[in-house]
């Protein structure tokens, strides 16, 4: 048979009990916590490695595809044109690649990621990793 505890009786098992349980808990929490914080800001930082590695594999792509192709030459054009030309090539070619537009409109590597990196900030274009 069962024993019967009193309220009294069981209230003082439960504060025996209930500290260290509690403390214990929230000493595994805090460090899961911690940990998931570490993980997050390394898979940010993995994150703009990865996004900075896409840009400049971009950018030797389009250079290696005019050097085969001999092009004659890149041109840096106004920032607020280069925009303009950009912004409407993506539209009327969803999905294209950086090294696309750079080669197909003829313009300066740098130029097209700044202007790429212009419109992703302002929400007009989505960069994906497409490695």
């Amino acid at each position: 048979m069962a024993k019967k505890y009193s309220t009294e009786e069981l209230q003082r098992i439960w504060n025996r009990v209930k500290p260290k349980r509690i403390e214990q808990e929230s000493l595994r929490i805090d460090r899961i916590e911690m940990e998931l914080k570490t993980t997050y800001s390394l898979l940010d930082a993995l994150k703009k490695e990865m996004d900075l590695m896409k840009a400049r594999l971009d950018k030797i792509e389009s250079l290696e595809r005019i050097e085969e192709e001999g092009v004659e030459e890149l041109v840096e054009i106004p920032e607020k044109e280069a925009l303009a030309r950009i912004n409407d090539y993506v539209k009327n070619h969803p999905g294209c690649r950086t090294s696309e537009i750079i080669y197909n409109l003829r313009l300066d590597p740098d130029l097209v990621l700044r202007v790429l990196k212009k419109l992703e900030e302002e929400g007009k274009v989505r960069g994906e990793n497409t490695g």
